[in-house]
């Protein structure tokens, strides 16, 4: 099974402070082959985050998130999926 790894650092769709002065990042990670599993290396050092799933057809769906370190995590499907992570950071 071949693992594919988002751009480096996605696609930047936001950045802003929030009221406890953290600096929150959003990015889109895009998956164009089905695969079981979709890893995510954003190199942005930081365990807090949410993502928002969706599959090649825009519809959200949920799966399982591990989290290897504070620049990457894994999302784990039961069926191979194309297509994309929605994530916001925390910083």
């Amino acid at each position: 099974m071949a693992t594919y790894f988002a751009r480096p650092y996605g696609k930047v769709y936001g950045t802003g402070a929030t009221s406890a002065g953290l600096t929150s990042v959003g990015r889109v990670y895009t998956f164009n082959t089905p695969e079981l599993s979709w890893t995510v290396t954003h190199n942005l050092g930081t365990y807090n985050f949410v993502a928002s799933l969706f599959d090649s057809s825009y519809q959200q769906f949920f799966a399982g998130i591990k989290v290897i370190s504070p620049n990457q995590f894994v999302v784990y499907m039961t069926e191979p999926t194309a297509g994309s992570v929605n994530v916001v950071f925390s910083l």
